[in-house]
């Protein structure tokens, strides 16, 4: 087992152990230092889709309200960001949501990544993403 699960398996069952014996939690500076490094893994969260990044083992792992998921390397030489936006696209499609709501949400993850690439020099390579994404999902 992985030092960060453990530690977050402890904090789990000290929070347990307190609750079941009505005792107010204490929490700890390692419990903060645990969660923090958990939440700062995760870089996108909206109502269908989270994302998260292992900075060390250079993964960027998508997973959808379903429990579908799709892990893209970027230590790739091949990788672009165009390749989270059509992973992004790919597992919102799977969701229920009509086609017009996965259009909007994917627009707003598509401006996030605009953002993100912001002062790079780096532009989205809209070409490439319309070859992919159907026209009636995908406008810019």
């Amino acid at each position: 087992m992985n030092e960060t699960r453990q530690e977050l398996l402890d904090l789990y069952n000290r929070l347990v152990a307190n609750y079941n014996d009505n005792k107010k939690f204490e929490q700890h500076e390692e419990d903060r230092l645990v969660v923090d490094r958990v939440i700062n893994t995760i870089i996108w969260e909206d109502d269908f889709i989270t994302i998260f990044c292992d900075r060390n083992k250079c993964l960027l792992v998508f997973i959808n309200d379903r429990g579908d998921s799709k892990v893209i390397s970027f230590d790739d030489n091949f990788y672009s960001i165009e390749d989270n936006i059509l992973a992004y696209d790919e597992l919102i499609k799977k969701t229920y949501l009509p086609i017009d709501e996965q259009k909007q949400y994917l627009g707003e993850f598509i401006k996030y990544c605009e953002e993100e690439i912001k002062g790079s020099g780096y532009e989205l390579n809209y070409e490439y993403l319309e070859q992919y994404i159907e026209k009636a999902r995908f406008e810019r």
